[in-house]
């Protein structure tokens, strides 16, 4: 039996040994394999656009990697919902960060992470522009 770490405010650490899309991961946490929903971003799916570069950049970040999950919960997939840590990088700010992930805003306020997705998407804009004024 999987052990339960339902509470919100727990923790666990575990190595990610698969990555499922930009937003989802599976994680080995002693014998047993917990899958893990990053809360409050919502990244492409595989097969819509960018969703290929979203799962390739967060396998980049943690794939094989010791993680530490703060759980938030678990969604209605009953994945633990969480916020990964990887030698305390937050791996879903840095997908907001590059532009591979929307800020969840109809589950989350944060003005913070609304920031994030702003800004990167400030910065893909400018670097679209400038790919144009050189062509």
């Amino acid at each position: 039996m999987a052990p339960s770490f339902a509470a919100v405010g727990a923790a666990y650490t575990g190595t990610v040994v698969r990555v499922i899309d930009g937003d989802s991961l599976m994680v080995r946490v002693d014998s047993h394999q917990r899958q893990v929903r990053l809360k409050d971003i919502d990244a492409p799916e595989y097969d819509q656009p960018f969703g290929l570069r979203a799962k390739r950049y967060t396998a980049s970040l943690c794939l094989g990697i010791e993680v530490t999950v703060h759980l938030h919960g678990t969604d209605d997939y009953e994945r633990d919902l969480g916020v990964v840590l990887v030698e305390g990088q937050n791996i879903n700010r840095e997908l907001l960060w590059a532009g591979l992930a929307w800020h969840y805003k109809f589950h989350n306020k944060d003005p913070d992470l609304a920031a994030l997705e702003d800004a990167a998407r400030q910065a893909v804009g400018l670097a679209t522009a400038l790919k144009s004024s050189l062509a």
